[in-house]
């Protein structure tokens, strides 16, 4: 079985750059001993056990930092918090309907430079605020809205007073200086949406809705095995039926769950998950690591070599787990115990 496996490798490898053939076709070519190979590899391997409670639970009212941490952090567990930026800044640019006043936004920053997917070439380009309010009700053919404005590093242009961090995530290793800074504002319009995938580096992320409704649907991170594709290598980018390319897809029963406006969702380390604006939304994203998760992300660094855009190296993530050290010794931060051991071991 295992060297049937390495051919068909070598035999996808031989034609990944063939201008002509797509995934399926591909697969279509394949011998049939390879292709019996596959489905045999598929069948003896056991599907991971699956959680029979599937909803996200809900925060209502003050929570503390402490109990936050040990209840969904700690645990890896995600949850919605309501009641987050209901005071922000961002708040002003909300238009009496409860949508986005993209154009009050673009009045009093559209010089700031901002990244814009279009949804036509599924590519990212960069264009002044003030261009993209210009184009945000384009449509394509078939009606998808065109363009979404993701990741926008909006505290690095000076609007981070605009969304300050609620306490709950404030305990970020990650972020807080220019050369590393993973805090994002999100504008989409309804249709638009982040196909399924696993945050940077296994971080924890939150997102909150300043308006606008979303629709999040995730997969336990014991669960994630169901999403790779025969080699256990690669990870599918959206749910749907069982392939011989990923045969225990459809296995993956996703949890879902619609975000308003004023929730926070915390998204635990190593969850996959898609997100939908069901309505033209307003968000802020941020990504983070500290003592709860810090080690998740090992596993996704990348050597300094060879380190791309949005990718961490190992040198970069060793360099702040050090800084989080020095502040706690300097007495900077309150720091437990745990927090410096989690660091020392890192």
């Amino acid at each position: 079985r295992v060297d049937a496996l390495r051919h068909l490798r070598a035999t996808l490898l031989d034609r990944e750059n063939d201008p002509y053939l797509r995934g399926p076709e591909q697969l279509a070519l394949l011998p049939p001993d390879i292709v019996d190979a596959m489905a045999r590899y598929a069948a003896e391997d056991a599907a991971p056990a699956r959680r029979t409670l599937r909803s996200i639970p809900r925060v209502r009212g003050i929570i503390s930092e402490k109990a936050f941490r040990e209840r969904f952090m700690d645990a890896n567990e995600p949850c919605v918090v309501e009641g987050v930026g209901i005071d922000w800044g961002l708040r002003r640019f909300v238009d009496a309907a409860g949508a986005p006043d993209v154009a009050a936004l673009a009045r009093a920053f559209g010089d700031a430079d901002v990244p814009v997917v279009d949804a036509s070439t599924k590519k990212a380009t960069t264009m002044p605020l003030r261009r993209f309010a210009e184009i945000w009700t384009e449509s394509m053919i078939d009606g998808t809205p065109r363009y979404y404005l993701k990741d926008w590093h909006f505290r690095l242009d000076g609007l981070g007073a605009l969304a300050p961090v609620p306490d709950v995530f404030a305990d970020d290793w990650l972020s807080g200086s220019r050369d590393m800074d993973y805090h994002f504002l999100y504008l989409g319009r309804a249709g638009t949406m982040t196909r399924l995938h696993c945050d940077v580096i296994n971080s924890f992320s939150w997102s909150t809705n300043v308006c606008g409704v979303k629709r999040w649907r995730f997969l336990p991170a014991d669960e994630t095995p169901l999403l790779r594709d025969v080699f256990q290598e690669m990870t599918a980018d959206a749910f749907g039926v069982s392939s011989l390319e990923f045969p225990r897809r459809g296995l993956a029963r996703p949890i879902e769950v619609l975000q308003a406006p004023g929730d926070a969702i915390f998204v635990p380390s190593g969850w996959y998950h898609e997100v939908e604006n069901v309505s033209s939304a307003l968000s802020i994203n941020c990504n983070w690591i500290n003592a709860s998760n810090c080690f998740w992300a090992p596993m996704r660094l990348v050597n300094n070599e060879t380190v791309a855009k949005g990718e961490v190296s190992t040198a970069h993530f060793l360099r702040k787990v050090a800084a989080r050290v020095v502040r706690a010794a300097r007495g900077w931060v309150e720091a437990a115990p745990r927090d410096l051991a989690a660091a020392g071991a890192v």
